[in-house]
């Protein structure tokens, strides 16, 4: 074997030395670039899950006080409808009786459908 053939052999050596190690750093940074990409990621997610969490407990609050003022809303009308009830006892009665009235037609009708 001659010079020149030694020469290229460990030129050949020297760049497959070359291509290995600028592989094994391309590899290193990659997978630092995935450590960071991952830990973005799992900071984001758990930011997403907070905002979701005091979006979600906003609206079950203001649903509790929708919620408060319709049983607050059906009492006044219950006393409203029991003072009418108490001045006016035979209209009250008149107005159940249409009520069951309506009631008992609805139900004959699907007897016969």
């Amino acid at each position: 074997m001659g010079t020149s053939e030694r020469k290229v052999r460990d030129d050949m050596s020297d760049t497959h030395k070359d291509i290995k190690n600028k592989a094994g750093e391309m590899a290193s940074t990659a997978k630092d670039k995935a450590g960071e990409m991952a830990s973005t990621a799992k900071d984001k997610a758990g930011e997403m899950a907070s905002t979701a969490k005091n979006k979600a407990g906003d609206l079950a609050d203001a649903a509790a006080d929708k919620a408060t003022a319709a049983s607050d809303k059906a009492g006044e009308m219950a006393e409203t409808a029991t003072s009418e009830a108490k001045k006016r006892p035979l209209l009250m009665l008149a107005a159940a009786a249409a009520v069951v009235a309506l009631i008992i037609r609805r139900l004959m009708r699907r007897k016969k459908a």
